[in-house]
């Protein structure tokens, strides 16, 4: 045995490593701790540290070790180990940033090149991105990752011919099988979003087969044969993933929709019920199932479902949260304020813990102490959409006309544009008719999803933008268009939750179509997964031009029911086809029902900030 390996900080150091790839934590830490104590500045120890703290999601603490471990003559994964943890943290420009560095001091390394592309992708940098593939491509041609990531990603920005391209030229040959999986997985996904379903469903299978464990194989496969309208196999394929992982809340989710939608009351929530006797960890089920029975207006089951899982687990928040709103539907205020109150003592630091008592408080007007746990939630976190919509309506309760004039902004952050006709179409009358004619059947389902706010109506069960519709995608060059002279034009504020998230670039994170028939509307709510949220129509009944009922028309303002009549509307516009209305995300909004045969017919959207902020 040699010297080098009788040394004992060498032997500390394979240990360290032995109980790092183990995921034994505290060894490695005291592996590390040995040698650190003997030379304080070990580069290989304070990156292994980092390395530990890394892995356990200590972001703060792995920024702190692998910026100490970061010189010169450090080698490549540092430098992307440290851009991890910024990227985790959120702060995606700095982790680009750091490769950058890391890029010009070792220019030829192919793994910090496809890490920095990875980064720009994550930034919104989506040319960069792209230039950053391909320049992988360019020195390994059988580079997998490289190219599955960049077909991926041109799918995304509706460049899916383009991906199938790229896969067809794929040395598959020099694939090891979990890549030939994914090959088949994204070759799918590209003639899926060229609307080519029974072509893509070969592709889908094939990738099924190779890697059957794959969940984002088979929820992706579970969309396409909604396309193909084979929705009792669609059923069938999420049946089969609950079965593999009962505790899959967002497969419920996705099977509950689509039984509901197909007039399945016989399934409702049996998924639920099949999983929480397979699994004895089963306080998640309950208490998304008590949800879903609360919105389904049974407060005494959703009660029970509560209180099982908080005998599994006794401080479960969102346990805790379901039944103080349980007691509120049954009408036992004094005992939900109880539970909300314990809520928060239990769980200080959670912001939707906080969120659902000062819904609660407000119901129960009781604006102040409402406010106070708003602003504590919105200190946590920022940009939450739910808690900014509530602190609009204290504002409002609490008499504080200046802070909701500035915070809601129905005047100024309300924009309301009529677009010019889309490339081939002479006229929006013309083009918006054509849209309605191709949009109407394939909002062909039984009823509406559960859990969204149309009633009275259907709406599409897939993206609506980039999956192959020509005639939206036509539609889209205008909308990009206005949306981007919507938010260069939005006022200068770096205080304001809503103007200060201005960057340079945008991106759509969600799109559908809907379809309202007579009597129908839209509960009042807010998107909380956006930024910009919109309303684009595409046909709109004759009542809807009566401006003094203003039957079909887009109010603001208003809560959801429950709320009673405290808050009404501030602003109503009227739809008008080929009208486009951008607002923030947290501005509550809904529809006035309308009587009429003629149908309404919609695309909406959510748009989230991109890219570089602007000054």
């Amino acid at each position: 045995m040699t010297e080098r390996a009788n040394n004992p900080l060498t032997q500390s150091l394979n240990e360290a490593v032995q109980h790092l790839n183990s995921g034994n934590w505290p060894l490695a830490r005291r592996c590390l701790a040995r040698i650190l104590q003997a030379e304080p500045s070990h580069p290989v120890a304070v990156y292994l540290q980092g390395l530990c703290e890394l892995r356990q999601g200590h972001w703060q603490e792995a920024e702190h070790l692998l910026r100490r471990a970061l010189t010169e003559s450090a080698p490549p994964q540092v430098s992307m180990d440290l851009a991890h943890a910024f990227a985790a943290q959120g702060r995606v420009m700095e982790a680009v940033e750091c490769l950058q560095q890391a890029l010009g001091r070792m220019p030829q390394d192919l793994g910090l090149r496809l890490a920095l592309a990875r980064a720009h992708e994550a930034a919104g940098l989506l040319d960069e991105a792209i230039a950053g593939y391909r320049a992988v491509l360019a020195a390994r041609h059988d580079h997998a990752e490289s190219r599955l990531r960049l077909a991926a990603l041109l799918t995304r920005m509706v460049r899916a011919a383009e991906a199938q391209q790229l896969l067809r030229e794929a040395p598959l040959h020099q694939f090891i099988p979990a890549e030939r999986a994914a090959w088949s997985h994204q070759m799918g996904q590209a003639l899926k979003h060229q609307r080519k379903h029974v072509e893509s469903l070969r592709y889908f299978e094939d990738a099924r087969r190779a890697a059957p464990q794959d969940r984002q194989i088979l929820m992706d496969l579970a969309v396409l044969l909604q396309h193909l309208r084979r929705y009792e196999d669609a059923a069938a394929l999420l049946e089969e993933r609950l079965e593999q992982q009962p505790l899959d809340l967002d497969a419920h989710l996705q099977l509950t929709e689509l039984l509901h939608r197909q007039g399945r009351d016989d399934a409702f929530l049996t998924s639920y019920d099949r999983a929480i006797a397979r699994t004895p960890k089963a306080a998640p089920l309950l208490s998304a199932k008590g949800r879903l029975l609360l919105r389904a207006g049974h407060a005494a089951e959703a009660m029970d479902a509560f209180e099982r899982a908080l005998a599994l687990e006794l401080a479960n928040p969102a346990a805790m949260a379901g039944r103080a709103r349980a007691l509120e539907a049954l009408g036992d205020f004094d005992g939900a304020r109880r539970a909300h109150e314990a809520g928060v003592a239990a769980h200080p630091l959670n912001a939707d813990v906080h969120i659902d008592a000062a819904a609660f408080l407000l119901r129960r007007q009781q604006p102040g102490r409402a406010k106070e746990l708003l602003l504590q939630a919105i200190a946590a976190r920022p940009t939450d959409q739910a808690a900014l919509s509530l602190l609009v309506l204290c504002h409002r309760a609490l008499n504080e006309q200046r802070e909701e004039s500035w915070l809601a902004g129905y005047e100024k952050l309300i924009g309301v544009y009529d677009l010019s006709p889309p490339e081939g179409h002479a006229t929006m009358l013309d083009f918006n008719r054509d849209l309605a004619a191709y949009l109407e059947p394939l909002l062909d389902d039984k009823r509406e999803h559960f859990t969204q706010t149309v009633r009275g109506g259907t709406r599409l069960h897939d993206e609506v933008f980039g999956n192959g519709h020509e005639l939206v995608e036509r539609l889209r060059r205008r909308i990009d268009e206005a949306v981007a002279h919507y938010i260069a034009h939005l006022p200068i504020d770096g205080r304001h939750p809503f103007t200060s998230r201005r960057t340079a670039g945008f991106l759509y994170v969600s799109s559908w179509s809907s379809r309202l028939l007579d009597r129908g509307f839209h509960l009042n709510h807010v998107h909380t997964h956006g930024w910009i949220s919109s309303a684009y129509y595409v046909a709109v009944p004759e009542a809807c031009g009566d401006s003094r009922h203003r039957q079909g028309w887009l109010k603001f303002g208003e809560p959801t029911e429950d709320f009673g009549d405290c808050f009404p509307a501030r602003r109503l516009v009227q739809p008008m086809a080929g009208r486009l209305v951008l607002f923030p995300s947290y501005l509550w909004h809904g529809t006035i029902p309308f009587e009429s045969a003629q149908r309404r017919i919609t695309i909406a959207f959510d748009v989230a900030p991109l890219g570089k902020p602007l000054d």
